[in-house]
């Protein structure tokens, strides 16, 4: 993604761009990053839960922006995607 596009998008689009990134093979649907299961539903914003393991877990679980309280825009523009 350019950054020029990068700019001009808000979070909800960066958010939605961000899961593209990180579930490419179910085209942005949550996949439980502890057993692997595709069942899994909504709990709160931008947050899951997988009815296999029970576990909760969100877009940024197990990557490097897992304990960071950046904007979605931000970790785009950080992650480099162009």
């Amino acid at each position: 993604m350019p950054i020029q596009h990068l700019v001009q998008i808000g979070e909800e689009e960066a958010y939605a761009t961000f899961c593209q990134f990180r579930w490419p093979k179910t085209q942005g649907e949550p996949v439980c990053p502890h057993c692997g299961v595709l069942d899994c539903y909504a709990l709160r914003r931008r947050g899951f839960k997988c009815t296999g393991c029970r576990r909760e877990f969100s877009v940024t679980s197990g990557t490097a922006f897992a304990f960071h309280k950046l904007s979605f825009w931000k970790m785009l523009a950080r992650s480099g995607c162009r």
